[in-house]
């Protein structure tokens, strides 16, 4: 009930946002969400943003989402995956959390910008359509009942429906819950971070209702400390892969 709840109250949020913005553009030119430059671009991004979202992308190191270089040895894992194991068999992102693309996470963070949230969410889809990443359905990371009154939507639900747009998979909003809120990770170290999350997730579904193969989605990959403590809830329920796709990640 939750989940179909929080989907009708996201959609009635959408509709209301895409109207005013269709009135605020009969008086002023479309600007691009992440530089402001007046642009006719798809999904409201110019091109030269969408060219630097890509370019960016292509440097990810495919199986932790890790900035690579381009004589990287990775055989082994590069020193984040390499060291830990991970519940997940794959990060797509589309850059790094600079510039112009941090400037846009934090908007969709504290703002209301839930159009853009499902802008750049269309993009992920787009870099995952050209990938072999394959799953069955899409997973947003879940925020606490508390956070989501206060923020009024949940923008990794926004970026994953996105995704869905492009890829025509199903998104599974109540298949994963946050079962007790946890302070915000912005400024605690990486063991601080584990321990804010640990237990935070449960999977309501469980295997043969639980999909297979899982992409799982959030704004920003960190430390990955809430990435990982929801990709081992889905894999305890009975995912066989985890797969996931973030915004941007910090190096």
């Amino acid at each position: 009930m939750a989940g179909i709840v929080a989907s009708w109250l996201g959609a009635t949020r959408r509709f209301c946002e895409d109207c005013w913005r269709g009135v605020v553009q009969l008086i002023f030119p479309p600007r691009c969400w992440l530089c402001q430059q007046l642009t006719e671009a798809e999904w409201g991004i110019c091109e030269l943003c969408q060219g630097q979202l890509f370019e960016q992308a292509k440097n990810a190191w495919h199986r932790c989402g890790r900035n690579i270089g381009p004589f990287a040895d990775v055989d082994g894992g590069c020193n984040r995956c390499g060291e830990e194991p991970l519940p997940f068999h794959s990060v797509k992102r589309l850059g790094k959390y600079e510039g112009a693309l941090r400037e846009a996470i934090l908007l969709i963070k504290h703002d209301w910008n839930e159009g853009l949230a499902v802008a750049l969410g269309r993009f992920l889809g787009h870099l995952l359509a050209q990938t072999e990443t394959r799953f069955e359905a899409i997973v947003p990371v879940p925020l606490h009942w508390w956070r989501f009154w206060q923020r009024g939507y949940n923008q990794a639900q926004a970026l994953a429906e996105g995704i869905a747009e492009v890829v025509k998979k199903p998104v599974l909003l109540s298949a994963l819950i946050r079962v007790r809120p946890s302070p915000s990770q912005a400024g605690k170290s990486a063991t601080q971070r584990r321990e804010n999350v640990r237990g935070a997730f449960r999977c309501r579904w469980r295997a043969p209702a639980l999909p297979g193969s899982i992409l799982l989605v959030d704004d920003v990959m960190t430390t990955g400390s809430t990435l990982i403590e929801a990709a081992k809830a889905l894999r305890a329920a009975g995912a066989r892969e985890v797969h996931v796709a973030v915004l941007a990640t910090t190096d």
